[in-house]
């Protein structure tokens, strides 16, 4: 199954799980994800603005990565399917054609 998707399944699963361990290593002291506790310590709100924002393209890149592979698999199945219409197309002329060329028997 890996040939079929390639490598980008594992990095995109790899770039989730190492992206989950950050964000759960980044839990501020009420449990808010992605927020460093020295920001909610401090106060600060720039730190907590950029504490969400990296969470934030950090969930984009992960979305990103997902979509990627979706289109990668939409690619693989559309290519196939078209594989598969253009061998039925090339079997039903082929039995057109016998059937054409078989000769009429009748009934006795």
């Amino acid at each position: 199954m890996e040939e079929l998707y390639g490598n980008n399944y594992l990095e995109c699963a790899s770039l989730m799980l190492r992206n989950s361990e950050s964000q759960l290593l980044n839990i501020g002291p009420h449990g808010d994800p992605g927020m460093p506790a020295e920001a909610s310590v401090g106060g600060k709100d720039d730190s907590f603005q950029e504490a969400k924002y990296v969470t934030t393209i950090s969930m984009l890149d992960q979305i990103n990565c997902c979509l990627n592979h979706l289109e990668e698999k939409k690619d693989h199945v559309h290519a196939r399917l078209q594989e598969l219409l253009q061998f039925n197309r090339q079997t039903r002329l082929e039995f057109q054609q016998q059937f054409r060329k078989a000769p009429i028997n009748p009934s006795p």
